[in-house]
């Protein structure tokens, strides 16, 4: 687990169309990582003064969450590497 102490401002639209800022002076990071890989399975970032249990289940459900790779990306003529992927898609049988 890692703390910044930082400002960071997120705006977003929501549901309704109204714009939503919200702002945080600290950025917990939570990260699980395996130890002989040193592989991070899975994160969660909690922009608040203080983390809690419900951050560190979110940081473990994503870790048990299977990823997949994604079929488009945003920025022109970005795409993955040859062979490149998620530890999750090497395991399967």
């Amino acid at each position: 687990m890692a703390k910044l102490d930082l400002r960071v401002r997120v705006r977003y639209i929501d549901a309704t169309g109204v714009s939503v800022d919200i702002e945080s002076e600290r950025l917990f990071v939570i990260t699980l990582i395996d130890v002989c890989t040193r592989i991070v399975l899975g994160w969660q970032l909690v922009p608040a003064p203080e983390y809690d249990h419900h951050d560190v289940l979110c940081a473990i459900q994503d870790a048990l969450r299977p990823r997949l790779k994604r079929q488009e990306f945003s920025i022109p003529g970005l795409a993955y590497r040859p062979g490149a992927g998620f530890v999750s898609m090497s395991c399967r049988s």
